[in-house]
């Protein structure tokens, strides 16, 4: 993960190679437009990684500056630090709230594994449906096989008996 601090008017540069169809229409709102910037950048969409620095930043956020007075009584800090918006894989982009649901999934690797025990269930439970069915009529078969063997077994002795 890199964290680079960044001018605002630098953000719109950046965006430049995102696909068109996102939504970006909150980067024209006044927090994204002045101030210092900072962007957390990871080669990888790690949500419990995304959720440790979102918990990281809040608790940094929250902490006053040092050798500065307290605020009055009743008002609320200043936050030092806050999550405006982030862009994840380059194609969703998220509000703060989003973005905090998206640290709560695990993995990506153990989501795909999630969705593909899904899509497979269906076929799985027809699998063993028909398999069931086909163990009974196999079943069947060898019950009816047993029961001409035995009706020629009993011709055969009753044929030998008889003379």
């Amino acid at each position: 993960m890199k964290l680079t601090l960044l001018r605002p008017g630098l953000l719109p540069a950046l965006l430049r190679d995102c696909p068109s169809n996102l939504d970006l229409s909150y980067l024209s709102q006044s927090t994204h437009l002045s101030g210092p910037l900072a962007v957390v950048t990871s080669p990888k969409l790690s949500p419990p990684l995304l959720s440790k620095v979102l918990k990281l930043l809040e608790k940094f956020s929250k902490t006053p500056q040092p050798n500065t007075p307290p605020p009055p009584k009743g008002s609320k800090p200043v936050e030092r630090l806050e999550l405006l918006s982030s862009l994840l894989e380059k194609r969703v982009a998220a509000s703060r709230e989003r973005t905090k649901e998206v640290g709560k999934l695990p993995e990506l690797e153990q989501l795909r594994s999630m969705i593909v025990g899904v899509l497979s269930a269906p076929g799985s439970r027809i699998t063993g449906v028909i398999g069931a069915q086909a163990r009974q009529v196999g079943r069947t078969v060898e019950g009816f096989k047993v029961g001409l063997e035995d009706g020629q077994n009993k011709v055969e002795t009753e044929g030998e008996a008889e003379p």
